[in-house]
């Protein structure tokens, strides 16, 4: 019965009862004489609807048709055959009897117009009698538009939803891309009934499946594209009407419209990445003529529709794994700090993260840094809640004027954000709060060659108990008794640690510049100690 309301002629028509009790196999379709109802009301129909559908003329005035009120005849003999459902071709507005009665009998009910009354029966008895012949059809009539119609998803997003009289979208992770739903036969319904375009929540999807998610019947399609991103990308067809067939009938058609999707998605993922390399090109040539902005600076500038002379106040974003960010994190980020009531420009890929900013004329046209922060963690917190990827800290930098300005701006932000901690239950945004202590030593951190030689200094104790040991021993004015009573252990347990820790750096702690460079070097490498464990405080 699900497969039957999802034809084209009946997605719209409503079920005025039992619309929860659809999941009956359909034998047959058979239109009642509605002539002989008409006259013997009470004898069995003339031909036997057991397990099919049963379809009767209601229109008044009609020769031989059954009045308004009188479709409780059909419902009663269509109860007599164990018909599957009746539908009342042209009957007027049922009273409220007439439902009750419905649901008395269990048959659902089923109120079509006359005027397409012939092709929706037409559309009913091929589905039934000839299914294959039904889903042929509606596949290769897909295939055939997609052929002539333009490869952006939205085109072809729309035509398989109209041939499928359902909604289609193209999800990444929880987020839907782009979305599109039939179109209603009636204008005045609700377009929405039965084709609203929700999320549908999926994890991993290995293979193309149909199940009924959300009270739908629903298609999955993974779509497979080289250096996919953060996220999954699926394919997804639903219609809550949708049965066994129509979901069947739904895949393949997915399958159709995947490869203009895949297509359209990896010309797409070459031009934003040939737009965001060329941004950073253009930020390589105003840093290497000193923050000037060259005529050529200026023209790509302006074609990539940037501002320089304007405000800026820029973003840093750094992701906390070695692993550059890829186009989409950037892209998801993007998004949500647009969300978020900040108008940041695409993020442009640099030396160590991406750099983003927001551009006025006038620094009175730029967010506060205040707002920003609160901006940036909001959109954190949304990709962190969808299960998308967003381990990344932010720095924000000051409000800065000119091409010059615009470096500044992202340099102050890049120091910031090395500040950030990705740990939990601290602050993964950072703003730019002018020279300070930590900033001496976030800079000296930020270095590559200094976050190298650090690790390779303390590599031979880090992640045991002496590495901790040795860092509150530092910590704490190099006092034994201090650090004893921080970690819960004797002080021989202390000094026998850092007996070994001078073993294994080969170093001496009573000199004042190796106890510098090791106190910079444990700053710079985030500790990987284990807690003391309480047979250790012994």
């Amino acid at each position: 019965m699900r497969d039957l309301l999802a034809l084209p002629d009946l997605a719209d028509v409503p079920v005025v009862a039992h619309d929860d009790d659809l999941d009956r196999a359909v034998g047959d379709v058979r239109v009642l004489d509605r002539a002989r109802l008409a006259a013997a009301p009470g004898e069995p129909p003339p031909h036997g609807v057991v397990g099919g559908l049963a379809v009767v003329d209601c229109a008044d005035g009609a020769p031989g048709a059954l009045a308004g009120t009188d479709v409780d005849v059909a419902l009663r003999a269509a109860a007599r055959q164990r018909a599957h459902a009746l539908v009342a071709v042209g009957a007027p507005r049922l009273p409220e009897a007439t439902r009750v009665l419905a649901l008395r009998l269990g048959v659902p009910l089923l109120a079509l117009p006359r005027a397409r009354a012939t092709s929706a029966i037409s559309e009913m008895m091929l589905q039934v009698r000839s299914p294959r012949v039904r889903h042929a059809e509606v596949v290769c009539a897909v295939a055939d538009r997609l052929g002539r119609a333009p490869r952006e998803p939205t085109a072809v997003l729309d035509i398989v939803a109209n041939a499928l009289q359902g909604v289609v979208q193209l999800q990444l992770g929880n987020r839907i891309l782009h979305a599109a739903r039939s179109r209603p036969h009636d204008p005045a319904a609700d377009p929405g009934a039965t084709t609203v375009p929700t999320v549908v929540p999926l994890g991993e999807v290995p293979a193309p499946f149909t199940d009924v998610i959300n009270g739908r019947g629903t298609a999955v399609l993974p779509i497979r594209t080289p250096d996919q991103g953060s996220g999954q990308l699926v394919l997804v067809a639903a219609n809550r009407r949708g049965g066994p067939a129509w979901r069947s009938m739904a895949l393949d058609a997915l399958t159709v419209a995947q490869h203009p999707v895949a297509a359209w998605l990896g010309f797409e993922r070459l031009s934003e990445e040939r737009r965001r390399h060329a941004a950073s090109a253009v930020l390589d040539e105003i840093a290497a003529a000193g923050g000037q902005l060259s005529a050529q600076a200026l023209a790509l500038a302006l074609q990539l529709g940037w501002q320089p002379r304007g405000w800026h106040l820029a973003l840093f974003v750094r992701p906390v794994s070695d692993a550059p960010l890829d186009l989409g994190e950037m892209a998801a980020l993007e998004e949500e700090l647009r969300s978020a009531g900040l108008p940041v420009e695409g993020l442009v890929p640099r030396a160590g993260g991406a750099a983003g900013w927001m551009t006025a004329a006038s620094s009175d046209g730029l967010p506060t840094v205040a707002a920003t922060v609160r901006g940036v963690r909001a959109a954190i917190a949304e990709l962190t809640r969808r299960g998308e990827p967003g381990d990344v800290v932010v720095g924000v930098g000051s409000p800065q004027s000119g091409a010059d300005g615009l470096l500044r701006g992202i340099e102050d932000a890049r120091r910031s954000a090395l500040l950030a901690s990705p740990h939990p239950g601290k602050d993964r945004v950072r703003a730019h709060a002018g020279h300070s202590v930590e900033r001496v030593l976030a800079s000296w951190s930020g270095d590559d060659l200094a976050r190298r030689e650090a690790a390779a200094l303390i590599g031979p104790v880090a992640g045991t108990p002496s590495e901790e040991t040795l860092r509150t021993y530092l910590d704490l004015m190099c006092s034994v008794s201090a650090t004893a009573a921080r970690l819960g252990v004797h002080r021989n347990t202390v000094m026998n640690r850092l007996r070994r820790v001078q073993d294994d750096l080969r170093l001496d702690l009573a000199d004042p510049a190796t106890r510098l460079a090791l106190q910079l070097a444990l700053r710079t490498a985030p500790s990987t100690a284990p807690s003391t464990a309480p047979s250790e405080r012994r």
